[in-house]
């Protein structure tokens, strides 16, 4: 996990993950925050 950030207001990605050919992104102070995901394939 990174370190989190804001800028003007906007919180960016603390953290990314894939898991069965899924990309998780996470926001926030854990790892049960996500901010979305999307199967690579569509990438």
């Amino acid at each position: 996990m990174g370190i989190e950030r804001r800028s003007q207001q906007r919180m960016l990605p603390t953290g990314a993950a894939v898991f069965d050919d899924r990309l998780y992104i996470y926001y926030g102070a854990a790892t049960e925050r996500i901010a979305a995901s999307v199967l690579l394939p569509e990438l």
